[in-house]
């Protein structure tokens, strides 16, 4: 593996982290099972998570390929529409969180990995193109 394909890496690693995060938290949130310090905690860490992607996703440059593995860079504009959303909406949730307003801590705890996923599945149209051709990903899909 290049080093080019590092700030891309670090980006998906942080995007899965923020969002999986962010889902451990709201189940025991949901359901009483965590003390709401704990969950007061976690939601101020999750929006601080959420802004280090924002900002990380924001300088990322991506080419045409990396280390002769070709890029879509046309998805970039949308993961980091997605990733704004999610830092937006984590800040929200980590107000909502902080004043106890368990409905709408509730709701934007379910609308910020929504658009955490959102910037997933962009960041994966970034990095679609397999190194052996279209071909092979119904093949891949197939045989799994």
């Amino acid at each position: 593996m290049s080093s080019a394909a590092l700030p891309l890496a670090l980006l998906v690693t942080l995007v899965e982290l923020t969002v999986g995060t962010l889902w451990v938290l709201l189940l025991p949130q949901a359901r009483h099972n965590a003390a709401p310090s704990f969950i007061k905690f976690s939601a101020v860490l999750v929006f601080i998570m959420a802004a280090i992607t924002f900002f990380v996703g924001a300088a990322i440059s991506v080419g045409a390929d990396v280390d002769g593995y070709p890029l879509d860079n046309d998805w970039m504009g949308p993961v980091r529409v997605a990733l704004a959303a999610t830092f937006a909406v984590s800040a929200l949730y980590a107000d909502a969180t902080y004043r106890g307003h368990r409905t709408a801590e509730l709701a934007l705890g379910a609308i910020t990995p929504a658009s955490g996923f959102a910037a997933l599945a962009f960041l994966a149209a970034v990095l679609a193109t397999p190194p052996a051709g279209v071909p092979v990903v119904p093949v891949s899909a197939v045989c799994g």
